[in-house]
């Protein structure tokens, strides 16, 4: 089943999920940063009725939420319309991102941000539904999404940093780094010690340079570790993300 075909039907459900975004999904962007409700709660949804795609992605993320409180109950209906306007959003953007301008760059981001929630997010959807979860699937669209927002943020990263939606927010090397627990510190270890297992002596069969693809692999499991370390406040988790 996907989301009702005739126009009434279809306007009554989306006046249905911009509902519920205004009155709760937005938050879930901002966590206890109060100054950016108004952002994400007015601007960003105004934006969207000039984005097609920001507006499917608004839907998307309100139909989700509602879908994974209620699709226990047999209810397809939501999540179904979760996926549509997921996928139609997706499309969308992959067309605009050929042609950014300057006056598309932090729609553009902020797109890319409830992407990327969506990707993590979709795929437990799938799981209350009894769905094999395609997380890998759904992480290699974003890759390929979020690479032209790369692109922006290193051309012109002292202008996106003045968008809206960061402007309140403490730079990732700024915030404070903390210990990390011991339990996480272990999965780190682990990490270290596979990387040096798979791409270390023995592993000339790797397509990439070994050197090159353990360089890699450490770099990211340095990330990783920071971001448990920085991360530790639920105002910077979203850091994580990127």
């Amino acid at each position: 089943m996907t989301p009702p075909s005739d126009h009434r039907s279809r306007r009554i459900l989306e006046l249905e999920l911009m509902h519920q975004w205004a009155t709760g999904t937005y938050k879930n962007f901002c966590g206890e940063s109060k100054p950016d409700y108004p952002i994400w709660q007015v601007s960003l949804p105004l934006q969207g009725l000039k984005h097609e795609f920001l507006l499917n992605g608004f839907l998307s993320m309100a139909a989700l939420e509602i879908a994974l409180t209620r699709e226990r109950s047999g209810d397809p209906k939501y999540g179904n319309a979760a996926l549509e306007y997921y996928d139609t959003a997706s499309s969308t953007f992959r067309e605009e991102i050929t042609d950014i301008t300057p006056e598309k760059q932090e729609i553009v981001l902020d797109f890319s941000l409830i992407a990327t929630v969506l990707g993590l997010a979709l795929p437990q959807l799938l799981k209350v539904r009894g769905e094999q979860p395609r997380m890998v699937e759904y992480m290699l669209v974003h890759s390929e999404l979020l690479k032209s927002v790369r692109l922006i943020t290193s051309q012109h990263g002292s202008q996106i940093r003045r968008a809206p939606i960061l402007r309140s927010q403490t730079a990732f090397e700024q915030l404070p780094s903390h210990p990390i627990d011991a339990g996480t510190e272990a999965a780190i270890a682990r990490l270290d010690a596979l990387n040096d297992q798979r791409h270390g002596r023995g592993a000339e069969s790797c397509p990439v340079s070994p050197a090159t693809e353990h360089a890699i692999c450490q770099k990211a499991i340095r990330y990783l570790e920071e971001s448990f370390a920085r991360c530790q406040e639920p105002i910077h988790r979203g850091h994580a993300l990127a």
